[in-house]
Order: C-alpha cells, then sequence, then structure tokens
C-alpha cells in the first residue's frame, strides 16, 4: 500500500480508506468464522448433553425397560417414543435390544427390523455419549444411552436425535445474527475510513504523499542553497534545523560540533528568543558577534495561524558582505589597483631607503633615475594609447599589479582610444577590465609562460576590447556556465566576476565572446557603443 501512495498511482484518501476497510474486513471476517466455530461447536455439545438428558429419561422409563423385557408390546415403546420426540422437537427416539432390533423408530416399516449401521461396542458397553453419525435417516447428531433392567443388566440402548440439517438450519439462524451485525460493522467501518481520510487530508491542506515528498526536497534545496546561514529553534529555544551555509560560518568562528539540538543562545548570546517569541516582531540588520566572527544578522518569529512556535536567524559574514558590495560596485577593482600601486611604490621606498643608509648616493641616483625612466615609460606609452586618465591610471595600476605577481603583461601596439569616454561608461569599463584582467591573472598562475595582453580600440563611438592570456584553457564543461552567477573554478570564490561582467555589458547593450584552447589559452573580446565625453564649458 505504501508503494501505492509513493509512486502516486493512488490518491490519499483512497489509500487511507482502503487500509481501514481491509483492517475492518480481515477483523470482522475473522471474528464471524471464530465466532462461526465456537457456535458450531458450543450448540453440538448444548444438543449433546440436552439429548442425553432426553435419551436417559427414556432409558429409565417403565414402558422402555417393561417392553424390552417382553412386558410390553413393541407398539407401546413406539407409542412412547412418538410422544418423546413430539414434546421435545427430536427428529427421532430409537429403543433397540442388545441384538440391535429396533423397538421404536420415526419409519415404523424399520420397526422389528436390525439396524443398518452398527452402534459401535461403546453403546453396548454402558457408555452413554453423543456423535454425528450416519443412519437410516441420514447424517444426524444423535446421543446414545444404555437401557438397564430394574436388576442392573444391561437390556438394549437408547438413541436420541436430530437430522443434521435440522442443526446446521438452528446453527445458521444463530450466525445470521452475527453477519447482521458484521455488514453494519463494515458500514460503520466505511464511514469512519471515508470520515477520517478527508480529515487527515484537510489537515495535509489536501495534499498527496507525493506532493509533500515533492514540497520537502524542494524546501531542503532551497534552505541549503541560499548564502545566508539559518538556523531555526523552537519555543523552547532548542535548534532545529541548520542549513550548510550556517554550519560553514560557524566552523569559521571555530564552532566544529553538532549544534541541532543546542540551545541557541549558546551561540547567539545577543539573542533572547523568549523575548522575539513575546514580542512577535522581527528584527533586521543587526551587527552580532559570534565569537571573533564579525555577523549581520535578522532574526523573526515563526508562526502558524497566528501561534509562534519558534524562533528564525538569518546571518551573514560581514567582511564576505563587504567585500561582495566592493564587487558589485566595482570599488574592488579601485581598491585593488591602489593597493598594488602603494605596495610596489613601498618596495621601491625601502631599497631607496636602504641606499641613502649606507650612503651609496651614486647608487641611489643610479635607481632612482632608472626607475623614474621605467615609470615615465610605461606612463608614456599608456597615455599615447589611451587617452582617458582613469582608463590609463587604472591599466597603470594592472602592470603593478603584474609585476607582484611576476606576470607579463601588455598594452597592445594598435591599442587606440584617442579622447576621453563618457564619465558614466567609464566606471562600468573599469568593471569590465578589472575583472576580464584578474581572471587571466589568475589563469597564468601555474603555467610556464605567463602572458596577458590587453588591447583597447575606439572607432566610430564603438569601444573594443580583447584580454587575452596564456593560461590552461577553459574546460569543456565550464564554458556553458562561466557566465553564471556563483559560479567557479576557484576556490573560496564567489563566482560573480563574469557574471558581473555580462551584467554590465548587457546594461551597455554591448556583446561578449570568447574563443579558448586547451594549453593554449583563452580570449575575450568585448565590444561596447561608447559615447566620447563632452567638452566642458568656460562658463
Amino acid at each position: 500500500m505504501t508503494d501505492w501512495l509513493k509512486l502516486g498511482k493512488m490518491k490519499l484518501v483512497t489509500g487511507i480508506a482502503l487500509v481501514i476497510l481491509a483492517i475492518v474486513f480481515a477483523s470482522l471476517l475473522s471474528v464471524n468464522l471464530l465466532m462461526s466455530r465456537y457456535v458450531t461447536s458450543n450448540m453440538i455439545k448444548m444438543n449433546g448433553d440436552h439429548f442425553l438428558d432426553i435419551a436417559y429419561m427414556v432409558s429409565v422409563s417403565p414402558i422402555v425397560t417393561e417392553g424390552l423385557q417382553g412386558k410390553r408390546t413393541d407398539l407401546e415403546i413406539q407409542s412412547f417414543a412418538n410422544e418423546v420426540t413430539n414434546k421435545t422437537g427430536l427428529s427421532y427416539v430409537v429403543v433397540a435390544d442388545m441384538d440391535n432390533i429396533r423397538k421404536s423408530h420415526p419409519d415404523v416399516t424399520k420397526i422389528g427390523q436390525k439396524g443398518e449401521t452398527e452402534y459401535g461396542e461403546a453403546a453396548y458397553q454402558g457408555h452413554a455419549f453423543y456423535k454425528i453419525d450416519k443412519g437410516a435417516l441420514g447424517y444426524s447428531l444423535k446421543a446414545f444411552y444404555p437401557i438397564y433392567s430394574p436388576s442392573g443388566k444391561q437390556i438394549g440402548i437408547v438413541s436420541a436425535g436430530v437430522i443434521l440439517d435440522d442443526v446446521e438450519k438452528a446453527i445458521s439462524e444463530m450466525t445470521k445474527m452475527f453477519y447482521y451485525m458484521s455488514v453494519f460493522g463494515l458500514l460503520i467501518g466505511i464511514a469512519g475510513a471515508i470520515a477520517l481520510s478527508r480529515n487527515v487530508k484537510k489537515k495535509l491542506f489536501g495534499l498527496e504523499p507525493v506532493d509533500i515528498a515533492r514540497i520537502l526536497e524542494e524546501r531542503s534545496a532551497m534552505l541549503h542553497s541560499v548564502r545566508d546561514g539559518i538556523i531555526a529553534s523552537n519555543n523552547q529555544g532548542i535548534i532545529t534545523v541548520v542549513n550548510k551555509q550556517a554550519e560553514r560560518l560557524l566552523r569559521k568562528a571555530g564552532i566544529s560540533k553538532p549544534v541541532k539540538g543546542e540551545q541557541l543562545v549558546e551561540f547567539f548570546p545577543q539573542l533572547s528568543p523568549s523575548k522575539v517569541l513575546d514580542a512577535g516582531t522581527p528584527q533586521y540588520d543587526m551587527e552580532w558577534q559570534i565569537n571573533s566572527l564579525d555577523i549581520y544578522a535578522n532574526t523573526m518569529p515563526l508562526s502558524v495561524k497566528g501561534n509562534i512556535f519558534g524562533v528564525l536567524v538569518t546571518f551573514r559574514d560581514k567582511e564576505e558582505i563587504y567585500l561582495q558590495a566592493e564587487k558589485l560596485t566595482g570599488v574592488r577593482n579601485y581598491i585593488e589597483a591602489l593597493r598594488s600601486q602603494i605596495h610596489e611604490f613601498m618596495n621601491e621606498l625601502h631599497v631607496m631607503l636602504g641606499l641613502l643608509e649606507y650612503k651609496r648616493y651614486d647608487q641611489l641616483e643610479k635607481y632612482i633615475r632608472t626607475f623614474t625612466y621605467k615609470k615615465e615609460s610605461i606612463l608614456e606609452y599608456v597615455n599615447e594609447k589611451v587617452k582617458d586618465p582613469l582608463i590609463a591610471a587604472f591599466l597603470l595600476s594592472k602592470f603593478s599589479r603584474s609585476r607582484e605577481l611576476n606576470v607579463a603583461f601588455y598594452l597592445s601596439d594598435d591599442s587606440c582610444v584617442g579622447c576621453s569616454l563618457n564619465d558614466d561608461t567609464v566606471h562600468d569599463l573599469v568593471t569590465i577590465l578589472g575583472n576580464l584582467i584578474e581572471n587571466a591573472f589568475d589563469a597564468v598562475a601555474t603555467t610556464q609562460t605567463k602572458e596577458v595582453v590587453v588591447s583597447l580600440k575606439y572607432v566610430d563611438d564603438l569601444l573594443t576590447i580583447i584580454v587575452r592570456d596564456t593560461g590552461h584553457g577553459i574546460s569543456e564543461e565550464a564554458r556553458s556556465r562561466i557566465f553564471d552567477y556563483g559560479f567557479t573554478t576557484k576556490y573560496d570564490e564567489r563566482g560573480i566576476g563574469l557574471y558581473l561582467v555580462k551584467k554590465v555589458i548587457a546594461k551597455l547593450h554591448g556583446t561578449i565572446r570568447f574563443e579558448t584552447s586547451a594549453g593554449v589559452g583563452t580570449s575575450f573580446e568585448v565590444t561596447l557603443p561608447c559615447a566620447p565625453k563632452e567638452a566642458e564649458s568656460d562658463d
């Protein structure tokens, strides 16, 4: 039955009703069979004992004892036997002597004849008993009793009984009542089964088991797929639900033990479940700590039809939120650019300070000239190719970043952006360039040849960006997913870089495509409609 429900072949109401009906029917059938056997056995015993009493009365009657001693005629015995039969409702009373010669019989033609069925030794050895046996009238329930003379000598036997058809008819009448009661019970069972199944389905909001299973699977999938940590407790503050993200954040906070079944306040000491339950109002964006991990948390009561039964806590790592915000706003690209520049200048300053401390003034002067020449050469080259100051400055920062990573970074000779671009577009260009170049740096991190080439061409209000690397290439299975939100092949990354690039390009009504080859590298090409910056008025 469970398999039917699981497979959805049978509706819940039908399934429950059939199960209950099967149980009721089996119970009633078993009871009826047992009762029928009990009634049959009890009726045979009761009638058998009653027939023995009648047979005894016949055996001690003077008419019978005197008749078997020749003092009365067979007609008198027959007349007495008929009288007993009529008064007791028996089918027959048969009296026979020790030679099994009938002295009375329902069929008068058999009087004086020897019985067709031997009654057995027991009847003629002084034993009284009853049994079902086949005689001249067919199968019957009969009782046998020995007949004794006044001196105590056995002189015959008496057999009193009813035809078995009559016994079965009596039993049938007796058991018919049980069948009526069973039918009535079955009808009550049907009504109860339907009422119960409908009540169960109502409590399950009309859902079938297959629907409930699907909802639970979907709920579990949604619970574990969100970025927020989710922990729920009952109204006693005991944790009942924990998703994978919550477990990850708790491990990050140094908590590795299972938390389900523990008290909620053990992990969120700032939270008072009783206050949330009493107030019944949610609280958002609270700054809490789990050990040393800073988080943003939200709390809300869980309720069904106005009855609050628990507390829900959702939380995110504060640092991860900031990093995400930096990526989404493009601030991360500017921060990385400044960090690379600062890092490079700090390294150069350390060298200069060292030479100054050792009073190597000639070497210091030579070092400064060389450093200045390199910087001016790169600056002059970039400014010649890219006239937009913000994009040029951003590209200069990537030269610094490439030296940190020991990557050969080039701006192609055919690059040409001959004017400043619209301010509204430049910020988006930094987001696009920043993510594509950083991905290229990551792609060549483990290759022998570490080269990244950027090409920028602005012609007829159309900007073409090409970023080419000498990495391992993009795998077949990853190619169709690289622009999906959350997809990444890098450890501990969020997978939003290329997603954000594609989103920005779509906003600017541009296009992006890529070519990749295993062991050779990957090239991304972006084409964007882009207006030049309007000349500022002197007014």
